[in-house]
Parts: C-alpha cells; sequence; structure tokens
C-alpha cells in the first residue's frame, strides 16, 4: 500500500523469516556461527533459545539456505507428535519405505540409511522448531536417536530451537543425559536500543531505500524504547507508523506516529540496559582454537568447542601483521630504500577480480609504474587489468562435509618439495599473440593442477594459526599464496569462522605459472620486506636468472613481496630452474646467498 509513496520496492518490515532480511551483527553472526559449526562438525545435539520475535526462524531460514547440497535438512515444526509419530515423518522425509513397519524396524532403516549418507560424505539434520512444546519422553527418545554414531561421529544431527522454557525443560534432572549430549548451545538476545537504528535502515536498504531518511531520530528511540529489542515488535511497529504516515500524506516517520501505533498494541515504553553482545552459555575452554578470541558460544560437560564469530577488527590473538614479524630476522631487517613496486593481479586459481590497489606514495616509497619491477632496474610491461579464472579440483567424497579435506594426496603443504613432476609432452605450435597480452594463469585443472586443501576456519582460530599449523612454521610465501588462492577475502585479519578456507601445497604444480606467450614464471619467496627481496633476487639473477618482484597485500596493514624467476623459456626450463632454486634454498627465502 505505501511502498510507492516511499519509493520502496517491497514492504521492509514484514515479520514473516524472509532470510534476505537477515541482520547480521554481530549477535546473529555469532548465532549462526554456532548453528553452521554443529551442523558441519557433526556434533550431534544442537540448542538454540530466544524470547518470541528475537529471529530464530529468519536464522533457521538463513541457515538452510546456505547449507551445502551434501547437508540433507529436514525442518519439523508440529512439535505436538510423539517420537513414532516424528520418526514416522523423519522416514517419509527421505523416502524410506517403512510403511507398515514397527518402530523397531523404521530405527534400523533410518540407521542404515544415515551409513550410506555418511559414506558418501553427506550430513543429515533434523531442525525442530519450536522445541519447548517437546514433551520429556520425546527428549528422552530424541536423545536415544542421537546414539545413531559410528566410532567417530554423530550420524543425526539434531538442532532443538525453541523459546527460553526449552532451557528450563532441559534444566530438569530427569533429563541430564539429554543435557549432557548437547554439544553446541547459545541463547539469542535481542537488539540494543543502539542497534535497532542500523535494524531499520538495514531492512530499508533491502527494499529498495538507501538512505536511512525515513523516520526521524526520535521515531527510531521511541521503537527502541517500545520493542525492548525484539526484531518481530520493531517490524511491527515500523509498518504500522509507515501506514500512518501513508495515510496522512506525510514523507517521514515522526515518533507521536510510533507512540500511536504502540498504544494500538498496548505496548508500554521501557528502556532496558541491554549490551549488544549475546549470552553464551555454559562457557568452558575447549582445545586451542575454541575461545581464544575472548567470545564463547555454550559448551556443555566439555563435549566440544563453541562457535565465535572472528570479530570484524582484526583478531588481538595472532593478527597477520604480528605474525610476520615472527619471521626469521634476515627476512625483516632490511630497510625499504626503494620504491614500492604496485600490486600486479592475482592470477591464481579463482582470481576474478581487479587488482588488488597499489599502496599510497609516501617521501620515502616514490610512486613506480604499474606492474612488476625487474631486479636491477629495468622496467617490465604494465599488467593488464583482466585475469584468468582457473577452476579449482573438486572435492572428492569425504566423511566430514565442512571440515578439512585434501583435493589430492601430496606432501606436507610446508615443504616446497624438489622432485619435480613428469615433463609435459611437447605442446602443439601456438597462434600468434596480439601485442597487448593477458595476464599469466596459474595451472588449471589436470594433471598439472595444484594440490589445495580446504578447511574449515573453526572458532576462535586465525588464518595464522591456521597457516602456522599446517605449514610447519612461520612461512611468509604461504601467506601470499593463501590470499590468492581465496579471491572472496579481502583481508586474512578480517574472516568469518564457519568459512571455508583454500591452503595450496607448495609444489611446482603450484609455484610454475605459464605465461601467454608460453614461457614460464617460478614463484621463489614472498618476504616483508622490499630490501631482502631485492637482495635474494640479486642473488637469483647473479645466477642468470631474469627475476621480478611483485607487492602483494595480504592485509589491511601487511604487505609481502613476491620474487620470481621470470622469462624461462621451456617447461624443460622450468624444471632446471626448480631444481636449481632447491639447490640453493632460495625457496621461502631460505639462504639468499
Amino acid at each position: 500500500m505505501y511502498t510507492a509513496h516511499f519509493g520502496f520496492t517491497e514492504k521492509p518490515f514484514n515479520v514473516t523469516p524472509d532470510p534476505r532480511f537477515f541482520y547480521a551483527n554481530r549477535v546473529y553472526q555469532e548465532a549462526y556461527a554456532a548453528l553452521l559449526y554443529g551442523v558441519l562438525e557433526r556434533k550431534g545435539f544442537i540448542v538454540l533459545t530466544g524470547e518470541v520475535g528475537t529471529g530464530k526462524t529468519t536464522l533457521l531460514r538463513r541457515l538452510m539456505d546456505n547449507l551445502d547440497p551434501s547437508v540433507r535438512v529436514i525442518f519439523f515444526y508440529n512439535t505436538t507428535l510423539d517420537f513414532d509419530e516424528l520418526v514416522q515423518f523423519i522416514c517419509a522425509e527421505l523416502e524410506l519405505p517403512v510403511a507398515g513397519l514397527g518402530r523397531v524396524e523404521r530405527l534400523q532403516a533410518l540407521n542404515h540409511f544415515l551409513i550410506q549418507e555418511a559414506r558418501k560424505g553427506s550430513t543429515v539434520v533434523l531442525i525442530l522448531d519450536e522445541a519447548q512444546h517437546l514433551s520429556a519422553e520425546v527428549l528422552e527418545s530424541l536423545r536415544l536417536l542421537s546414539n545413531l554414531e559410528t566410532a567417530t561421529e554423530k550420524l543425526l544431527q539434531i538442532l532443538l530451537v525453541g523459546q527460553p522454557e526449552l532451557d528450563a525443560t532441559l534444566a530438569d534432572p530427569a533429563l541430564r543425559q539429554v543435557t549432557q549430549r548437547v554439544a553446541v548451545r547459545y541463547r539469542l538476545a535481542g537488539l540494543s536500543d543502539a542497534e535497532v537504528g542500523t535494524f531499520i535502515a538495514h531492512r530499508l536498504r533491502v527494499a529498495g531505500r538507501p538512505r536511512q531518511d525515513v523516520f526521524t531520530a526520535d521515531a527510531v528511540r521511541r521503537v527502541a524504547l517500545y520493542a525492548r529489542g525484539i526484531p518481530r515488535l520493531v517490524n511491527v511497529l515500523c509498518d504500522g507508523a509507515l501506514l500512518i504516515a501513508y495515510g496522512t500524506g506525510a514523507r517521514t516517520v515522526t515518533g507521536p506516529m510510533v507512540d500511536e501505533v504502540a498504544a494500538d498494541l498496548g505496548l508500554a515504553p521501557r528502556a532496558p540496559a541491554r549490551p549488544a553482545a549475546g549470552r553464551p552459555l555454559a562457557a568452558a575452554r575447549h582445545g586451542r582454537g575454541a575461545l581464544a578470541a575472548g567470545l564463547a558460544l555454550g559448551l556443555v560437560a566439555g563435549l566440544g568447542a563453541a562457535a565465535v564469530v572472528l570479530t570484524a577488527e582484526p583478531s588481538a590473538l595472532a593478527p597477520v601483521s604480528r605474525w610476520l614479524e615472527r619471521l626469521p630476522a634476515e627476512a625483516r631487517r632490511w630497510r625499504d630504500a626503494l620504491p614500492l613496486i604496485p600490486s600486479a593481479p592475482a592470477t591464481g586459481p579463482g582470481s576474478d577480480h581487479s587488482p588488488a590497489p597499489a599502496v599510497a606514495a609516501t617521501p620515502e616509497r616514490a610512486a613506480s609504474e604499474s606492474g612488476a619491477t625487474r631486479a636491477g632496474g629495468q622496467s617490465g610491461a604494465p599488467a593488464e587489468a583482466a585475469s584468468a579464472t582457473v577452476e579449482l579440483p573438486a572435492m572428492p567424497p569425504r566423511s566430514v562435509p565442512g571440515t578439512r579435506v585434501a583435493a589430492a594426496p601430496g606432501p606436507p603443504a610446508g615443504a616446497v618439495v624438489g622432485t619435480p613432476p613428469t615433463p609435459r609432452p611437447a605442446p602443439v605450435s601456438r597462434p600468434a599473440l596480439p601485442e597487448r597480452q593477458p595476464p599469466a594463469r596459474a595451472p588449471g585443472p589436470g594433471p598439472n593442477a595444484p594440490t589445495v586443501e580446504r578447511v574449515l576456519i573453526r572458532p576462535g582460530a586465525t588464518v595464522s594459526e591456521l597457516a602456522f599449523e599446517r605449514y610447519g612454521g612461520y612461512n611468509a610465501l604461504a601467506l601470499d599464496l593463501i590470499k590468492e588462492f581465496n579471491p572472496d577475502i579481502d583481508d586474512l585479519d578480517r574472516v568469518m569462522a564457519g568459512g571455508v578456507l583454500t591452503l595450496p601445497m607448495l609444489t611446482l604444480n603450484t609455484l610454475l605459472r605459464e605465461q601467454p606467450d608460453g614461457s614460464y614464471r617460478l614463484i621463489l619467496a614472498s618476504l616483508p620486506s622490499l630490501g631482502a627481496a631485492t637482495r635474494l633476487a640479486q642473488t637469483v639473477r647473479g645466477h642468470g636468472f631474469e627475476v621480478v618482484i611483485t607487492a602483494r597485500q595480504v592485509s589491511r596493514n601487511s604487505f609481502l613481496h613476491r620474487v620470481e624467476i621470470d622469462g624461462l623459456p621451456s617447461w624443460e626450463a622450468a624444471v632446471q630452474a626448480w631444481q636449481t632454486a632447491s639447490r640453493y634454498r632460495w625457496f621461502n627465502g631460505e639462504s639468499p646467498s
């Protein structure tokens, strides 16, 4: 009715759980990460509670929309059924032929199905909304259902979502065996008064109104007073106030309009001091990664790590800049005395975006030409803005979706392997290349594709931690390649728990890059100091190789300088350069002499 009047593309304050309107403040991000972690890590029992209207169902919709196709979801909301009816519903959703079978036979059929799904690398999740209505008998029977497991993991993930009465039910000593099996538990808090304004602005933006000029500051303040942090009440109040404004021909919503809607709803203003954070339950330290960032979610009986979101600020645990400071002194004692070279376009797998911006020049760092600078003062041709997209090998079936997966067997990622693969067959004749050539591209799928590993970013972890564990030490080249192989991550200090990180192994297929003219370029090292990178380049150049140095930004405050051998005319010459680099320990800047 009022959409055209205010210039909306749709109604911004519907109370239906539309995941497009998901408001991702820290509380909801933490809750989402908790659910995602519990599902992908196959923790068994997961519990999410919150007051009426706090957005639990919207959160569930977002989770279901974003889960991988290998995760099969059974959504159940009629929690007044008994356990046998629940099992019958589950079997029907999974299309199991159990008609006419008794309880035992149905459970056996379900168990057999879950085992088969686990072998295929799939996960089955049962989501029970409005779980506060479940009887104690059904909850106890669900515990028995959760006993369907292998020696290492739960076969069925059970997500209980409900109002705070669910917490009270689970606190019953008669259900202590159920409670002890809850591995991830989170209580969803409402919005803080300060967040109500950003919540309103977010929904207006999704509805096609990017500027927050519809509600006056007084109107927003009064919505916060009446809504008491409940998103559903915010929606109802705003929708009603917009209707009043439309009826009077006004273009903005004022405080008295909000008062009128609140009076019709029988709401009294309250202004409780409400923090912006959620309310973790039973916080406990478990494992190296959990709680390291200082944000804990629910753990019960030490059964598993809770999920947290790495916050929008750089992690206090181990930001990239601090991590790089721990590199050997040789890599950082040289002060930058040469101009900083702007970053060339990333040409690794998945690079489908424009190159990283060059660093602003300072008096000490004169602006240089775009592209890579040749060691010895020669200037290379400018890099093209376009970049090639290379598809990574498909992930194979696995037992635990969302955790570590090797795309192909290979050596430890931290070691640069010195044994080259079998040389390629002679290439067919190449067509003439245009004068302006696209940038080089990393090896694509096939026998020469880079070997990668995909790792779930666990709660409380940082990219620096994961790199240290996987590569066996402080390896700047690994950080550079991680940034390249994860083009969707703008800053390695700003990642989200529950995301997937692609880790390339330091093998020939990763470090050798074919150029458009048929020549090759071999990556040797990435060093924090331009002076150290220049020294290594001069050493390599002394052995008759042509060398380029490229500045690459890995986080907001951290740059690395990639050193590469350039102009290798053939595959055989590239393999020979690889062997020479291995012999003289040029990789990772181990030996600059």
